[in-house]
């Protein structure tokens, strides 16, 4: 069966998922989150990337990345290629680390786009792993939300521009989105993005 090809074009956003293989651990240990971090900043400058949003799971990772030069692709097989040898060398082991393909979702709107930011963060308060988006270290909302110092991982601008000029008031925005949509986890599940929370 073939397999479709994968849509993407100069500054297309994508939202992307990627699961550990057969549904197991991905990461095991803080090492091992902060292990895919650095593989995603070397991919952010290789590539041009701007990471819009990010959430890492136990056993899964959400990004919302936006591709300047149309290669998703080109760089989602380093991503995985280089974080797979290292998370095997840590825990001296070898085989598959991630489960097949990474799938990808275009958002082609606003309403999406923003929908995406949001829900991606929620995960961790879904899966019963932190309290509050800001508590799960492992995720961008902390430092979206100004409660963390910028990593320079994510393109802050890129994201809260779309909420106001000034600084503090697109912060302020930006979290009131997220709580909006922890108040209707209805929205989540039209998302798809509840079904991965575990």
């Amino acid at each position: 069966m073939t397999r479709l090809r994968r849509i993407d074009y100069p500054n297309a956003i994508h939202h992307v998922t990627q699961r550990g293989n057969d549904r197991q651990l991905l990461f095991e240990t803080p090492d091992d989150y902060q292990v895919f971090l650095d593989t995603l900043a070397d991919c952010v400058a290789r590539y041009r990337w701007q990471v819009l949003s990010y959430c890492l799971m136990p056993t899964h990772v959400h990004l919302v990345v936006q591709t300047p030069d149309a290669n998703l692709s080109l760089g989602m097989r380093r991503l995985k290629g280089s974080c797979a040898r290292k998370l095997n060398a840590a825990h001296h082991r070898s085989g598959q680390v991630f489960q097949g393909r990474f799938e990808s979702r275009l958002i082609e709107d606003e309403e999406t786009l923003l929908g995406a930011l949001a829900s991606i963060v929620l995960n961790p308060v879904q899966a019963g792993l932190s309290a509050t988006p800001q508590d799960w270290i492992w995720g961008s909302h902390a430092e979206l939300a100004g409660a963390r110092r910028p990593s320079g991982l994510v393109a802050q601008a890129e994201v809260l521009d779309r909420f106001a000029t000034r600084p503090a008031t697109a912060r302020a925005r930006y979290v009131r989105m997220v709580a909006a949509l922890a108040n209707e986890p209805e929205a989540l599940d039209a998302e798809g993005d509840r079904a991965g929370t575990t």
